[in-house]
């Protein structure tokens, strides 16, 4: 028996699982909706967000929210993290997805969209892009993306 899924308001017509993954590794699909919308999100969040009935953006937002939140906590215990650290660790984190924003915006998109770019999507379009580079000056990869160096 098929079931109808949703994600929020949204029923899933598709879902391609796609070559690319996330940093971690993880499976990437491209889904497609009833609507005729479609959007590239992590398995995780998909199979995280996607239910049987239909829900509200701000309940998928507590959802989403909740359980990074609560992966984040398990790290900070599993890293040993002091109480004077943690303020440390979150604006490292910050300033990782602000440097990856800023740069993804400036090789794709009109900045007054950035608030809606996925993070996913930001690593896709720096990983291309560092490998765009490296095809064209012969510098060597470094992994990831997002560059944590301060290059100014």
């Amino acid at each position: 028996m098929n079931t109808q899924n949703f994600i929020g308001p949204k029923a899933v017509a598709n879902v391609v699982v796609l070559e690319w993954k996330t940093p971690n590794g993880d499976e990437m699909l491209h889904v497609f909706y009833d609507d005729g919308t479609n959007e590239k999100v992590s398995k995780k969040r998909f199979e995280l967000l996607s239910l049987s009935k239909v829900s509200t953006y701000s309940e998928m937002a507590k959802v989403l929210t909740g359980r990074i939140a609560a992966t984040i906590y398990g790290l900070l215990h599993e890293y040993d993290v002091r109480w004077g650290e943690v303020n440390a660790v979150f604006q490292a984190v910050s300033d990782l997805t602000d440097n990856g924003l800023e740069k993804a915006t400036n090789i794709l998109f009109d900045t007054d969209s950035k608030l809606e770019i996925p993070l996913n999507k930001i690593n896709e379009i720096l990983t291309k892009e560092h490998a765009r580079q490296k095809d064209s000056d012969g510098t060597p990869s470094t992994g990831s993306g997002v560059d944590t160096e301060n290059k100014e």
